[in-house]
């Protein structure tokens, strides 16, 4: 039986209705301060419940969720105890780590094998040269991403190196998917 109805309301009072309903959504999403506490937490469970084949692209949503961190949370990576690091999850399923980049510093050539690792900029920019493989002296391609990008590599990427080569410090964010078949 094939039935329909008329809505008793005039259809500009059901648009004005889920105009409120959005924007008060929004509101709510705009005012909610994320921290990294929270986040590495979501990002645990999340690497948790991933089928084996899954790669660290699944943590884009949560990694999304950090450009809303306050820089305050990171701001103890400027002592030099810290030394510009500070590792907030490392067990059997995932590593994440915070990093402060200085002017001028970079990582040395590496690799991500398997579920691979997914990093966002929270702060400043940083480049990221990509490699074939170890040997190959050339990168075969460079990006900067600045505050808010996302870049995700695995061995079937190659190898890469990261770079603070702005005048500023930068913040980043790592999630590495660990011990992936």
């Amino acid at each position: 039986m094939n039935t329909t109805f008329q809505l008793d309301f005039p259809s500009t009072l059901l648009v004005r209705f889920a105009f409120f309903l959005t924007r008060t959504r929004a509101r709510a999403k705009a005012g909610r301060i994320q921290h990294l506490e929270d986040i590495s937490y979501r990002l645990l469970v999340k690497a948790m419940t991933l089928p084996a084949d899954a790669t660290a692209h699944a943590f884009r949503p949560l990694l999304e969720l950090a450009s809303a961190v306050p820089p305050v949370e990171w701001g103890f990576l400027a002592n030099e105890e810290s030394g510009g690091r500070k590792v907030l999850v490392d067990n059997t399923y995932l590593k994440v780590v915070l990093i402060r980049w200085a002017p001028g510093e970079a990582c040395a050539r590496h690799f991500h094998p398997n579920g691979g690792g997914m990093f966002t900029v929270l702060e400043g920019a940083i480049r990221e040269d990509r490699f074939l493989n170890a040997s190959v002296p050339l990168p075969y391609e460079t990006r900067v991403h600045g505050a808010g990008a996302m870049s995700y590599i695995d061995d079937t990427l190659g190898a890469h190196i990261v770079s603070n080569t702005a005048e500023h410090a930068a913040v980043t964010l790592h999630a590495y998917l660990k011990y992936r078949v």
